[in-house]
């Protein structure tokens, strides 16, 4: 990954917990966790989606 795609996704993420801030849902540490991972490169978009969809999923049951 280039760095100017690694500080495109560190401004996407920064960006996604300003707005969660902003409405009242702060973003807990494991999001912030899965979202570093994504950042890194260590998770595509795809994978980032899922793992954050898995997460919210099971806190809804």
């Amino acid at each position: 990954m280039s760095p100017q795609d690694k500080k495109k996704r560190e401004r996407a993420m920064k960006m996604a917990s300003a707005i969660g801030s902003i409405e009242g849902v702060p973003v807990s540490d494991k999001t912030k966790q899965l979202y570093m991972k994504w950042v890194n490169g260590e998770l595509n978009e795809e994978q980032l989606m899922n793992e954050l969809y898995q997460r919210h999923r099971k806190a809804a049951i």
